[in-house]
């Protein structure tokens, strides 16, 4: 499957760079939502199995890991216009295309070497048929998890809007294709402080609380790089750049940590196994393309009507409402009794279950007075410490 989405992916911007021989509107358009369709068909192929053989081959750094994947995937965003700037520059329309497509269908061969994938037996996927079955109804039924999807899906809006009307709206500055691709460039600079972001959230557990950072400072950004139609404010080149710097800065952080309490919301209430994952991974990418698609269709419909000013009003009201939801989700943390608040951090981490069970059966006289049963009770923090 992740071979077979390598190769569309391919062949996707390929026939792109040979739309440019085509003379019919009606026909040129018409391919055009074909390759497209054949894009995103790739891309799904791509990013279910990549987030699930993540998660499986790296279960105790899954957040470390799964940075790295989110920047491979920001940076091919933010850097792409950059590079196809400079390729466009060289050889015109067909240039950019024809190079993207024979480097995905280049690294398809590769990934047939080189990628080992574990083996799965005709059982194995039946047992596993058959509890995504009985799971699948429960699964949407908690509601915490919406709300860190809503989070992938709000950087993701952010993608789409500015893959759409970015480009048009800075030509009131006059700018070449070159200086162009570098300000898309801004956005990605960030985007390699991902792993970093990945680092620290394995290493604690309030990724709420960093992911409530990030997006205010992507509020930030994105209320600059209009500015808001409501700002006295002249549009001005420098205010743009540093906007969308900052936008970077807040997206790459939300996007981290988004993902990662999707994942530990889902593990509480699925279990972390092999189901799991693709769970999350079926999250994830369905939130991706869901706000790609809202970002770039109404971010288009309301720079048509209105202005560029107004159509970051999409993206201002989109932070305002995830800051709002995270708040919510902070507080109602902050509200659970100490028992209920650890369990609810462990509740799939047998191995702490299983080694005090083994400690009160070694020492039982430890458990005969009550005070030290429940000194040793309340011996494990909140925070797992």
């Amino acid at each position: 499957m992740f071979l077979i989405g390598v190769t569309l992916n391919g062949l996707g911007p390929l026939g792109f760079g040979l739309l440019y021989y085509v003379n019919s509107t009606a026909a040129f358009t018409a391919l055009a939502l074909i390759l497209r369709t054949i894009e995103g068909i790739g891309s799904c192929f791509i990013q279910i199995p990549g987030f699930m053989i993540v998660n499986e081959n790296f279960p105790g750094r899954t957040s470390t890991v799964s940075s790295l994947l989110l920047t491979a995937i920001m940076l091919g965003f933010c850097f792409g216009p950059t590079v196809a700037a400079i390729l466009y520059d060289v050889g015109g329309f067909t240039l950019p295309f024809l190079v993207i497509g024979l480097i995905q269908i280049v690294s398809a061969a590769l990934i047939n070497f080189i990628l080992v994938l574990p083996d799965s037996n005709e059982e194995t996927q039946a047992l596993m048929g058959l509890e995504a079955l009985t799971k699948f109804n429960s699964f949407f039924k908690f509601p915490f998890i919406y709300i860190f999807m809503f989070g992938v899906m709000s950087v993701n809006m952010g993608n789409g809007f500015c893959e759409a009307i970015l480009e048009p709206g800075l030509q009131v500055f006059h700018l070449s294709s070159l200086q162009i691709g570098l300000t898309f460039g801004l956005l990605g600079v960030f985007q390699l402080l991902i792993p970093l972001w990945g680092i620290i959230l394995d290493r604690i557990k309030r990724g709420e609380v960093m992911a409530l950072v990030g997006c205010f400072i992507a509020f930030l950004g994105v209320s600059m790089f209009g500015p808001l139609p409501f700002i006295p404010v002249h549009r001005a080149y420098p205010i743009t750049a540093i906007g969308i710097a900052i936008f970077g800065l807040g997206k790459g952080i939300t996007a981290a940590s988004s993902y990662v309490m999707l994942k530990r919301e889902v593990e509480a209430n699925v279990g972390d196994t092999l189901l799991g994952s693709s769970f999350v991974a079926t999250c994830q990418v369905g939130a991706t393309g869901i706000g790609g698609v809202i970002g770039a269709a109404v971010g288009g419909i309301l720079y048509g009507a209105y202005s560029f000013r107004m159509a970051t009003l999409l993206l201002v009201s989109t932070f305002l409402i995830l800051f709002i939801l995270l708040l919510i989700f902070i507080c109602q943390q902050s509200k659970l009794t100490p028992k209920s608040l650890r369990f609810s951090r462990f509740r799939n981490n047998h191995s702490i279950i299983k080694t005090l069970a083994e400690i009160k059966e070694r020492t039982p006289l430890m458990f005969s007075n009550p005070l030290s049963q429940s000194s040793l009770k309340y011996s494990i923090r909140p925070d797992g410490r």
